[in-house]
């Protein structure tokens, strides 16, 4: 997803290239909408561009991860309330401080 610039290099490049410090740019590109965003020539734009479709992927698998996580729960809830009320019925040892 970053390609083979190190990190440093390619963080320094996307900061000392990019003019979205300027209030004009960024009031432009956002009264520009889409069309203006994809004709944008700024190295941060374009390196938000080039990642955006794997970062939406990723966050898709995550989604959806969750989703079987969340419906897995009920079950698990109710082993674990099960297994609590069947403990429930032992008689506990007194504490030792009492």
């Amino acid at each position: 997803m970053l390609g083979d610039e190190p990190l440093e290099e390619l963080a320094h490049r996307l900061v000392s290239g990019t003019r979205l410090e300027d209030p004009k740019v960024r009031e432009d590109l956002y009264n520009g909408g889409h069309s203006a965003i994809e004709a944008s020539n700024d190295p941060l734009i374009h390196f938000a561009k080039s990642i955006d479709g794997d970062l939406i992927a990723e966050r898709k698998e995550y989604d959806a991860q969750g989703k079987r996580r969340r419906a897995l729960r009920p079950n698990v809830l109710q082993k674990l309330a099960s297994r609590f009320t069947e403990r429930a019925s032992i008689p506990m040892r007194p504490s030792p401080c009492d």
